[in-house]
């Protein structure tokens, strides 16, 4: 059906005509098409010539399908074309039911393996897709960018994973950081507020610092805490009880 987009029609018109002609080989195998070979064989010259002139306007280039609908552009394009007009009627009537989409459902289970990650997906029924549009594996060409593209894949995919490890160490650096400074805060606030305890903040704000790579500003964060931590053992001398 793609191969009534005007849009289509102007870009790729051989592969438009290839598609037009399966259909009409589609029809003539369910005996729905009325004259026959014959009848079919004006359908394609008709189109190829549709092709050739109507098509290759900037109007078919511009279509925009949420504007215009497809039906009236193509009867005010190609109703001068008796039996191709015809056809398409034919093929636009025909009903659009979820069979496409349960299909892709389909496919999805069959490209499926565990632990697949979202994007695996995407690109496997990207690569069905490809193969079906060109008719078969054996049909697909091979373009020098495409042999390019594969013999890369290896050095591509290792630098995929380096950059997500860093991405998880970042990851939790940035936790790390947030618990030791909303620790510290707590730790600068005790001594007005008796609503937390000293000794298990101190513990839980160094336990988090021994699992850090040290910079400048974690070194800083460190000295400040252990004057909070020396401040608070003497105010907690101060506040036991004889």
């Amino acid at each position: 059906m793609m191969c009534l987009d005007p849009r289509k029609m102007y870009s790729s018109p051989d592969e438009c005509l290839q598609k037009l002609k399966r259909l009409i080989e589609k029809f003539l195998l369910d005996k729905q098409l009325t004259g026959g070979i014959s009848s079919g064989d004006v359908i394609s010259l008709q189109f190829e010539k549709a092709l050739s002139n109507e098509a290759k306007s900037l109007e078919f280039a511009n279509f925009q399908p949420s504007v215009s609908r497809v039906d009236a552009f193509l009867s005010q394009n190609l109703s001068s074309y008796t039996g191709l007009w015809n056809f398409c009627k034919k093929l636009l009537l025909l009903s659009h039911g979820q069979a496409e989409v349960e299909r892709g459902f389909s496919i999805n289970k069959e490209v499926e393996t565990c632990n697949m990650s979202e994007e695996t997906v995407v690109v496997q029924r990207l690569i069905c897709d490809q193969v079906n549009v060109c008719g078969g594996v054996t049909r697909v060409p091979l373009t020098k960018e495409l042999i390019s593209y594969c013999s890369s894949a290896r050095s591509r995919y290792r630098a995929h994973l380096e950059e997500e490890k860093k991405k998880r160490e970042t990851e939790e650096n940035s936790k790390k950081r947030k618990y030791v400074e909303e620790d510290l805060k707590e730790l600068k606030m005790w001594p007005g507020s008796m609503a937390t305890t000293p000794r298990r903040v101190i513990e839980r704000t160094f336990g988090m610092l021994k699992g850090m790579r040290v910079t400048t500003q974690r070194i800083e964060q460190m000295v400040s805490g252990n004057k909070l931590r020396d401040r608070l053992e003497v105010t907690s001398e101060q506040c036991k009880f004889p």
